[in-house]
């Protein structure tokens, strides 16, 4: 039931993202495609080990969090449909891409695009915010690093496969986002006195979480929209 509900509150901010960006609907087909090979996987593989917590009688989620666990799901999701993630099929299609005029590795030698910098941050700002949101234990510094670092490097690397850029200037962005984000959640709590709730003990942890995600965007998403 609380899967159910979780689901449910996915595809109503799934359904909000829409209106507000009022998807026509080719494009709205093509984005719930995308999404949803991203977001079944991950609940169907966390129904089943609710099933083993159940029967292990560990807690399950209570209060608000459901609603900020499905927020940050849709947002993890979202993440490789804006940044143009990779996919199996275009690895299968295009092969791995080793062109040094594809991939930079020198930070900041291609010219400063303040624009651009700035929808990196901002872009990884909630996973900074987000994770210490949910899972009390990645509350650290170096959580919101190497969380940033892990989730941008997991775009940057698929990309070899679609023919986009691979900079190193998106993962330095995108990294200092995810702390940006850190450093605004730790605001928030100290301003609001955000009080924790006894640590939750979800059936897997944000690397797990993310890695799950982009593993079902990975194997399952074909670009070319061949269901629609």
């Amino acid at each position: 039931m609380l899967l159910l509900t979780l689901a449910l509150v996915c595809a109503g901010l799934f359904l909000l993202t829409c209106a507000v960006f009022s998807l026509d609907g080719r494009a709205f087909l093509q984005l719930l495609y995308e999404l949803s090979s991203a977001v079944l996987p991950w609940l169907a593989v966390t129904a089943l080990l609710r099933r083993w917590q159940r029967a292990k009688g560990i807690r399950r989620m209570e209060g608000t969090r459901w609603l900020w666990m499905a927020l940050y799901i849709l947002y993890i999701a979202g993440i490789w449909t804006v940044t143009g993630a990779g996919t199996l099929a275009e690895a299968l299609q295009n092969g791995i891409c080793w062109d040094c005029s594809e991939v930079n590795l020198a930070p900041f030698s291609q010219g400063i695009d303040p624009v651009g910098y700035a929808l990196n941050v901002l872009l990884f700002v909630p996973l900074g915010f987000l994770t210490p949101l949910l899972w009390d234990s990645r509350d650290r510094f170096y959580f919101a690093l190497l969380g940033g670092l892990g989730c941008s490097l997991l775009v940057e690397v698929s990309q070899l496969v679609n023919f986009r850029a691979s900079d190193v200037d998106d993962l330095v962005m995108n990294t200092l986002g995810a702390v940006a984000g850190w450093g605004l959640f730790r605001l928030f709590a100290r301003l609001t006195g955000w009080k924790r709730e006894r640590e939750l003990v979800w059936p897997m942890g944000p690397e797990g979480t993310v890695a799950l995600l982009f593993a079902g965007h990975f194997l399952l998403y074909l670009e070319t929209g061949t269901i629609i």
